[in-house]
């Protein structure tokens, strides 16, 4: 299972002394290798959202970010969130999984990597998935996203 690099910010909350920070919300869960690339599209910059077990350790965390101009950071606060509702059954043919199911985490960050992920899944390639994607967020194994409102990414993604 693969790891992002920790960055500056999450760096320096994670050896500070407030309690309660996790770290990014790619980094609180274990990724399949194969899938890493994949993962970093579903994600994109929600990747770097960084996880938090309530408001005052946000609150904390922005006030020592703020003193120290580091820059912004976006916080998911585990408290505020739902637990993730039970996933619809999903059959066609080039369906792979949930993204939700294919990292692996404790059970107290389900809830932000839903809130990240939503329903997001991921399927082998864009000709198997073009007539679904009204139904369903996508990301193909080769990199296209395709989202419910109609819009696709995709082009040449280099290693």
């Amino acid at each position: 299972m693969i790891q992002a690099q920790k960055n500056r910010i999450e760096e320096f909350l994670l050896n500070s002394s407030i309690k309660g920070i996790h770290g990014t919300l790619i980094n609180c869960c274990s990724i399949p290798p194969e899938y890493s690339q994949v993962f970093h599209l579903a994600f994109g910059p929600k990747s770097k959202y960084i996880v938090v077990d309530n408001t005052d350790a946000a609150a904390d965390a922005i006030k020592l970010i703020k003193e120290n101009k580091l820059g912004r950071a976006v916080f998911i606060v585990l408290d505020m969130l739902d637990p993730h509702p039970a996933l619809d059954k999903v059959e066609f043919a080039g369906f792979i999984d949930y993204f939700i199911n294919l990292a692996k985490c404790d059970e107290i960050f389900k809830p932000a990597l839903y809130n990240a992920l939503e329903n997001t899944i991921l399927v082998e390639e864009l000709e198997l998935a073009k007539n679904q994607f009204t139904k369903f967020r996508m990301v193909t194994l080769d990199g296209c996203i395709l989202e419910r409102d109609g819009r696709i990414t995709g082009g040449y993604i280099p290693n």
